[in-house]
Parts: C-alpha cells; structure tokens; sequence
C-alpha cells in the first residue's frame, strides 16, 4: 500500500533552501570572477596608455632638444613644476620652440604655431620639472622628471625620470 507521502514525490521545504542557497552562492563566485576579469584588463589598459604616453612624450623630449641649437635660459623655468623648456631652431618659423603644460596636457609649441598636444586626454601631467647645468662654455645636461596619472578610476601614476646630454651654443 502507497502512503500519501509516496504518491507526491517533491522537493522539502529545507531541500528547497539548501539548492536556492548554494545557487546563490556559485552565482555569486561567477559574478565575482567576471568582475576582477574587467578590472584587472581595465588596469592593464591603464598601464599601457601611461606607458605608451611616458615613452612618446620622452623620446619627443629628447629629439626637440637634440634638434635645437641651444636652450633659451631666460625663458625657461628650471627646478620648479610646472617647467617651461624653450629651445633655439635654427628654422625660423619653430624658433622658440616651447615644451610645457596647461591643464594637465603636455603641450609643444613651435614659433608661433598653434601647442600640439603630446598627451593623450587619457592622462594627466601631475609634475614636469626641468633641471639644467652648464659649467662655463661647457656641453650642459639636461634632466628632469615627468609625472603622468589616469584619469581613469584607478588614479594609476607613474613617474619618468631623464637625463639628456647636450651640447649648448653660447653666444
């Protein structure tokens, strides 16, 4: 003889719990798993523009300042951030050429062009500092230092140091 309880096969009230419970938590690690899948990749992308950036800006640097005669002193602003890096062409319509920033873009400006823009507007200049040395009639160094950030989220910052040799006409 069938008892009632055999006729209606179905799931407990308790079993109910347990199975809603435990979806509840796989659903939970997959959700957290994808998550940190679009962090991490939106980190690295982070990194790559900074260090695309970093890289453009320096090598620029360097070749503005290995093209140019010499360094305008007076109008260049050393050992405080912002710097203003002007620079001699013996072309005269780059001359002065300028190195600088304004509202966190690294900015070049050749004679009396219109200042392209040598960032991305993906990050920020935080610090742009230009150190110069020249000894008496000497070939001068050139160093300083580039801080760029993301604008992105995560606030990621990284920071370029560099040092130039370079050798200064006098007049």
């Amino acid at each position: 003889m069938k008892t009632l309880r055999d006729r209606f096969k179905a799931f407990t009230l308790i079993e109910t719990l347990m199975a809603t419970v435990i979806a509840t938590i796989l659903a939970g690690s997959i959700t957290s798993f994808f998550l940190s899948m679009v962090m991490g990749k939106q980190d690295f992308l982070e990194k790559q523009e900074l260090e695309y950036n970093s890289s453009f800006v320096i090598q620029r640097i360097q070749s503005e300042i290995k093209e140019s005669q010499s360094i305008n002193e007076e109008t260049s602003t050393f050992d405080i951030s912002p710097g203003i890096l002007s620079l001699s062409k013996s072309n005269p319509l780059d001359d002065p050429t300028t190195i600088s920033t304004d509202n966190g873009q690294l900015l070049l400006t050749r004679g009396s062009q219109n200042p392209l823009a040598l960032t991305t507007d993906k990050v920020l200049v935080n610090d742009l500092t230009f150190n110069f040395q020249s000894p008496n009639n000497s070939p001068g160094i050139l160093s300083g230092t580039l801080t760029l950030e993301t604008i992105d989220t995560n606030s990621q910052s990284k920071t370029e140091n560099f040092s130039i040799s370079l050798r200064v006409n006098n007049p």
